[in-house]
């Protein structure tokens, strides 16, 4: 305001000398009056924008005191409903103290009628209860199933969780569900039989004494076996593998003579090739695909091997064996039962095959008439 009044003056002063202008020229004090008014002017002025500013500034901390006046009063608003639900959760829990006898002599106060745990003793409470998290959620159950059997619950009753809880007959629970409620994990404690079993949704895995399988290791995808380490009737171990189709193709076992394997085209059932061990050493058989009578076998009799190829019937066609001598033999039989040509060597260490059967005598014999030769014997190196 000052600034326009200001304003105003000078401009009288201006008009005056320019009305008076022979005057003006003449009277130096007019215009020094006038410069003074000038830088009077200016900074008024400057003081205005000063001021301005200065305006401008409180203008945008009052918008932010504001915004923080209203978060204050939502963080207020949301600590008084926070405080309201812990002082029910309080309430809650001190509904759940047992009762304790009082003292003779000693009247309960009126404000406080249920005596709490004192520093030290245990805190005792009467099932059923729960455990609510901030937002009323159940996060922890415990209850009294209908036989009597206590069982806690961590999660949601419903969907994901974890129980644990006690069976008949002094046996021990512990479950793992999914969001589906459906049981991936389970471990039981058990006198009469305890197991683990973890399984997801294409497979599964379980370890213990499992009802109508036995004692061992079982693994299967989907519900088809796949994998499988248990024991016999008598405590034999039992290790099987099986094809895709369910079906065991292979497997390892133990027995009174020792370990035993066996091997089934796909499919499973006989056995194509079968490993074991006798009194006399290891030995190995190979079968047709469908099984039935061995086609060769491999034998150890302490210290001579042998290997049997056997016919359509099951009768040894071939015998290789090594001999105590260690030198080696071979006999071929016809297929009638006989053997027709039989090739080792003589003790002085001479080659010898001799064809049967055998009614011909030794090579070069002479008869009546020429015989066929039925023996060949090598011939001694020259000295």
């Amino acid at each position: 305001m000052k600034a326009h009044l200001l304003l105003i003056l000078i401009g009288a002063i201006v008009l005056t000398a320019v009305a008076s202008p022979a005057r003006a020229q003449t009277d130096p004090r007019a215009l020094a009056e006038i410069e003074v008014l000038k830088g009077r002017m200016d900074r008024l002025e400057d003081q205005v924008r000063t001021l301005k500013q200065s305006v401008d500034v409180l203008k945008a901390e009052k918008d932010s005191i504001s915004k923080l006046a209203i978060q204050t009063s939502k963080d207020m608003t949301q600590l008084q409903g926070e405080h309201l639900q812990l002082e029910n959760r309080v309430r809650t829990l001190e509904n759940n103290f047992p009762v304790q006898p009082t003292p003779p002599g000693k009247q309960p106060s009126r404000d406080d009628p249920s005596p709490k745990p004192a520093d030290g003793q245990v805190l005792s409470l009467r099932a059923p209860f729960t455990v609510k998290d901030g937002s009323g959620r159940v996060i922890f159950k415990v209850d009294v199933t209908s036989g009597g059997l206590a069982r806690a619950v961590v999660g949601n009753a419903n969907a994901s969780r974890v129980e644990l809880g006690l069976g008949a007959g002094g046996a021990s629970v512990v479950g793992l569900y999914d969001d589906s409620n459906k049981a991936l994990s389970v471990l039981v404690g058990d006198p009469k039989g305890s197991y683990l079993r973890v399984k997801d949704n294409d497979q599964s895995a379980s370890l213990g004494k499992i009802e109508g399988s036995g004692l061992g290791l079982f693994m299967l995808k989907a519900d088809k076996s796949f994998g499988e380490f248990s024991s016999d009737s008598k405590g034999f171990g039992i290790a099987r593998v099986f094809g895709n189709d369910g079906k065991a193709v292979g497997g390892l076992f133990a027995g009174a003579d020792g370990g035993g394997l066996a091997l089934t085209p796909p499919g499973g059932g006989k056995s194509a090739v079968s490993l074991g061990v006798t009194q006399t050493g290891g030995k190995v058989r190979v079968f047709a695909p469908g099984g039935g009578k061995a086609r060769a076998e491999i034998i150890a009799e302490g210290p001579t091997g042998v290997v049997n190829i056997f016919d359509s019937d099951g009768a040894t066609a071939v015998n290789i064996a090594s001999v105590e001598s260690k030198a080696g033999k071979i006999e071929i039989g016809n297929g009638l039962g006989d053997i027709v040509v039989q090739a080792g060597s003589q003790k002085n260490g001479r080659g010898m095959v001799t064809t049967g059967p055998f009614e011909g005598g030794m090579a070069g014999t002479m008869g009546a008439a020429l015989k066929p030769a039925s023996t060949i014997v090598g011939q001694m190196k020259s000295k």
